[in-house]
């Protein structure tokens, strides 16, 4: 989605259930930390992939591939400082085995 370095990643993962092969359009709101993010080419966002378990805790998930997804991405307000406090993505979703 977007070249830089060392993109911040913006993980998605998905709570609705897909049939195989069905597209689907999901927005998702994002909060974001103060001075953190300043511009949208410092973001890449990411789904996890090959996992179909929606009960891993966040101790099993540091082997989880992921893979770079193509997002709208819509600025909705800003802190103080300028840098972005929420973001809006809107992605298209296709489950796969």
């Amino acid at each position: 989605m977007i070249d830089t370095p060392n993109p911040i990643k913006i993980s998605i993962e998905h709570q609705q259930s897909v049939q195989h092969g069905h597209k689907q359009c999901c927005d998702v709101s994002v909060p974001l930390p103060q001075s953190m993010v300043f511009s949208l080419e410092q973001l890449s966002v990411t789904t996890a992939i090959g996992s179909n378990d929606d009960d891993n805790d966040d101790n099993n998930n540091d082997d989880e591939k992921t893979k770079t997804i193509d997002a709208l991405c819509q600025i909705i307000a800003y802190w103080p400082d300028n840098s972005i406090k929420w973001l809006k993505l809107t992605y298209q979703y296709c489950h796969q085995p």
